[in-house]
């Protein structure tokens, strides 16, 4: 019999107020309100008018504001991460915790089904609270995630324990923090907000939620999510790169005149984002570097540390034209007109990960050297672009054969939509949990469209499941009927106790198994309220169900 579809769901965003989270968020929120959800979305006020027009299911998504309270130690008026240094966004999060009093009301109002957070390390606990599902929503690569302390490694407070060596476990040797970048690390172990460290905050926020969602697809970082699975014992959905539409606005008409001038694939583009500040000498050495090519480039930074304006700061001597001002980017790197070839500059620790999984795993770009002491010259930047730009490059001619590979792939529509659709079944399938009397259905493989004629109508509407982790583990329920299904497989279900207050965890069923297409059947098992358990056997070769006492 087929599955009756859940109603469509009331979903809260709460982002970490920096451009670079609440763009993800709001790209995550045009999708998931294309397909019928609703949307509240938590920002500072003064962010909502910058946002507006990227809100393409305005009758769907709305804007909910708060009040960013003033945190001694900020200039006045901050809201979002863009209007400080980064080494003023511990006082940002504290703001961001001072308006939980809000956040709190704007959710009793609202009751939404699921909130998705980041930062706010408090959110999922106030989220159990009033019954909502909490979802810890991360924009970052994986491997930024993976290598933040583990709960194993939680009182660690060497760096080098963190970067010399790869996590125990972790399946990468060469998207890792190289021994002189673990001095980068050291801001996870000072205050972030009043009373908590960064580290704290995220292990928190991550341990506490009902599951963990990544930016990103199982092609390129794959193994990476299923060891955060393993280490954080959580069920971890992957939504895709959730890229917006290409912009089809013409450009103004200096910026059309000025590309149309240069062969395709001959300008050079450099962007940082919003929040890196370079210091003076760093700065004037991008500068130089990007001179040095001898090709036309254009550059969007802010001025450097000590400096008002960029004109200020420029190079003695320099010639070249430049435009200064925000732009929404995560990281920083230089690539050219046309088919971007892609050369790295990354600054923060995650921002490096990223960049090692581009240059070194996919090889898709190319990382700029460093020295030891974090510093490049123009002559290791010059020489970066050359070698993408370069036709008769060998490792040129690489990284845009791979570069084209990829981007066929992870930019096709349906690759995109079918990521989302997908994690949009967490709400169609299987995520809706009510507290007090209501339901949760089985999460179906994406390939799956109804439920399979030869599972017993029972469990065709099982009336409590927590969600599986990605090897089948179902870690505890209640209610009489646990039906678990997997993305990946079914690995079993063991059904617990009735409990008043949430769930409590239950022993893993063992089952015969039988092959169902790709996504599979290991075995299902339904516990009662009483201590009595029955197994139930599949056979899809017969199209038979056998119950067992």
């Amino acid at each position: 019999m087929a599955m009756a579809k859940s109603p469509k769901l009331h979903i809260a965003m709460f982002p970490w107020f920096a451009f670079g989270h609440m763009i993800p968020y709001l790209n995550l929120s045009n999708e998931l309100a294309g397909r019928g959800h609703k949307i509240t979305f938590i920002l500072p006020r003064k962010a909502q008018s910058k946002l507006q027009h990227l809100n393409f299911h305005p009758a769907l998504i709305t804007f909910h504001p708060l009040i960013v309270p003033h945190v001694d130690g900020l200039p006045p008026g901050t809201e979002t991460a863009s209007d400080i240094p980064v080494s003023l966004t511990y006082l940002l999060a504290t703001a961001l915790d001072r308006t939980r009093d809000q956040v709190e009301a704007a959710l009793r109002t609202l009751n939404p089904d699921l909130l998705f957070y980041d930062f706010a390390y408090w959110a999922p606990a106030l989220a159990s609270q009033l019954g909502i599902k909490s979802i810890y929503y991360c924009v970052v690569c994986a491997a930024a995630v993976a290598h933040t302390p583990i709960p194993a490694q939680q009182g660690s407070k060497d760096c080098r324990q963190l970067t010399d060596v790869p996590p125990p476990g972790y399946p990468s040797s060469t998207v890792v923090l190289r021994p002189h970048e673990a001095r980068l690390m050291d801001f996870m172990f000072a205050p972030y907000g009043e009373g908590i460290t960064f580290q704290q905050r995220h292990i928190t926020a991550r341990t506490s939620c009902d599951a963990i969602s990544i930016r990103t697809c199982q092609e390129t970082e794959g193994p990476i999510c299923d060891y955060i699975g393993s280490q954080y014992g959580k069920p971890v959905f992957l939504t895709g790169p959730v890229l917006p539409n290409p912009s089809v606005e013409p450009l103004e008409d200096r910026w059309a005149q000025w590309l149309g001038g240069f062969k395709p694939g001959s300008v050079i583009f450099c962007a940082f984002g919003s929040q890196n500040v370079h210091e003076k000498d760093q700065f004037q050495e991008l500068l130089l570097g990007l001179e040095l090519t001898g090709l036309p480039f254009f550059a969007a930074l802010k001025p450097p540390t000590g400096a008002a304006t960029i004109e200020e700061a420029l190079p003695r001597g320099s010639k070249r034209g430049l435009e200064g001002g925000d732009w929404f980017m995560e990281g920083g790197g230089c690539s050219s007109r046309h088919d971007p070839q892609i050369v790295l500059v990354p600054e923060l620790p995650d921002q490096i990960l990223n960049s090692r999984l581009l240059a070194e795993e996919l090889k898709v770009a190319v990382e700029v050297e460093r020295e030891e002491n974090g510093l490049f010259s123009k002559e290791s930047l010059c020489d970066a672009i050359k070698t993408v730009m370069d036709e008769n490059s060998e490792v040129g001619g690489l990284v845009k054969k791979n570069h084209a590979k990829w981007k066929e792939a992870l930019t096709s529509q349906s690759f995109l939509s079918n990521y989302v659709d997908n994690f949009h079944g967490l709400g169609e399938w299987g995520w809706l949990c009510r507290h007090g009397g209501g339901f949760q259905r089985a999460n179906l493989p994406s390939r799956l469209s109804e439920t399979p004629s030869y599972l017993p109508e029972s469990l065709a509407e099982p009336q409590l499941l927590r969600i599986l982790s990605r090897d089948g583990e179902l870690r505890g329920c209640r209610g009489r009927d646990a039906l678990q299904l997997s993305w990946v497989q079914l690995a079993g279900v063991s059904g617990g106790y009735g409990a008043r207050n949430g769930f409590r965890r239950a022993k893993r069923g063992r089952f015969s198994s039988r092959g169902w297409g790709s996504s599979g059947i290991a075995g299902l098992a339904g516990g009662d309220e009483d201590s009595g358990r029955k197994k139930i056997e599949l056979d899809d070769l017969e199209g038979t169900v056998r119950f067992a006492g």
